[in-house]
């Protein structure tokens, strides 16, 4: 199992001495100070002392599990080993424009496409898409678990002289996935 924030749930656990601090501050011993009804109240006391103890501790274990299930819930626990734990399809929009060219950017981001699909698991089930955003040409591939083909068609694609659209790339991103 894997947690999708453990800063959170390692914070939440440290909490959990917040109330185990408290409870041995609060059970300083103070001088009794005589009075005439004093005897008669340790008596009571010292009656049902062992029930008191009890219930202190177990209202100190309550707060602590509290706290651990607060701290565990914030740590969202997973199953699996990806963020949903089964297949993804992912779609890659790389900005082919006349912009993405200046100073080596569109290099960088198809570097960066590649290494996703590269943490993409083609055995699992995983499929990925390809759409660029100049809309002059415009190149869609729809969501393919063949990882590879996809690769290829990145790494021999090249940046033209078109204007960028992405808001239109986006949409086809949304026509692409069936959504």
């Amino acid at each position: 199992m894997t947690f999708l924030h453990p800063i959170l749930l390692g914070a939440g656990i440290a909490c959990i001495s917040i109330p185990i601090i408290i409870h041995f501050f609060m059970r300083r011993r103070r001088r009794p100070m005589p009075w005439a009804a004093m005897r008669f109240l340790m008596e009571a006391y010292k009656r049902r002392r062992r029930r008191l103890q009890f219930e202190q501790w177990l209202l100190l274990a309550l707060r602590c599990l509290l706290i651990a299930l607060l701290a565990l819930a914030f740590g969202r626990p997973m199953l699996g080993d990806g963020i949903d734990g089964g297949r993804r399809t992912v779609t890659i929009v790389l900005d082919d424009s006349m912009t993405s060219t200046a100073n080596g950017a569109f290099e960088g981001l198809r570097d960066q496409a590649l290494a996703l699909i590269d943490d993409l698991n083609g055995l699992r089930g995983d499929t990925v898409g390809f759409i660029t955003t100049a809309p002059a040409t415009a190149r869609v591939s729809p969501p393919s678990p063949d990882l590879d083909a996809v690769r290829r068609l990145i790494e021999n694609h090249r940046p033209t002289d078109a204007v960028q659209d992405l808001a239109g790339a986006l949409d086809l991103v949304d026509t692409s996935d069936g959504a």
